[in-house]
């Protein structure tokens, strides 16, 4: 996520400032994405799980690219959310990100109050619980699913020109389970 998407959001966010239009096919996952690899992140918020094709420590969600989905989805809940997981942190494109967010007014509350202890998301077929967002909660996360995820499997197969999934981890099933302030089961990388 954080290797990524930041250049597909910089073209969405040219994209709809040359044409005045919003990318529509898309705004339902980009309304959601955000959220996504918050779960990732373990209790302590001082590293994130690393599933798939992540270096260990995973790592917590850039702020720039949170910033900007706040921004561009006017999410209230997103900007507490960011500014408890990357608390009093700023990038070389903090100020721009900030104007982007003019007039949003952060949502009060904790991450206990904001971020389900349980998520799951469908197309990519990951599940997170957590007892709490507390420093001390255990954490799990799982997934199962087809390379890419089920809406990649289905255009692979109306179009197989496509090709791969990139930078996806072939083995599926994996899980991390993390407590007491350390990982106790981690994923294997590629071995």
């Amino acid at each position: 996520w954080n290797f990524s998407v930041a250049a597909l959001f910089r073209w969405i966010d040219l994209y709809e400032h040359t044409t005045g239009r919003t990318v529509e096919f898309a705004d339902e996952w980009i309304r959601k994405t955000g959220y996504f690899p918050i779960h990732y992140v373990y209790p302590g918020l001082a590293s994130a799980a690393a599933i798939e094709d992540s270096w260990r420590p995973g790592t917590i969600p850039k702020l720039s690219n949170l910033l900007w989905l706040a921004g561009r989805n006017r999410d209230s809940r997103l900007l507490r959310v960011t500014e408890l997981i990357r608390p009093g942190q700023k990038d070389t494109r903090w100020w721009v990100l900030q104007a982007l967010s003019k007039g949003i007014t952060p949502d009060e509350g904790t991450l206990d109050d904001l971020v389900p202890t349980l998520a799951y998301y469908p197309d990519v077929e990951t599940y997170f619980a957590r007892t709490s967002w507390g420093p001390q909660a255990t954490m799990f996360s799982f997934e199962c699913r087809p390379l890419g995820g089920h809406s990649l499997a289905r255009l692979i197969e109306a179009y197989p020109w496509i090709g791969g999934v990139g930078h996806n981890h072939p083995a599926q099933n994996s899980f991390v389970l993390f407590g007491g302030g350390k990982e106790l089961v981690v994923d294997p990388g590629y071995t």
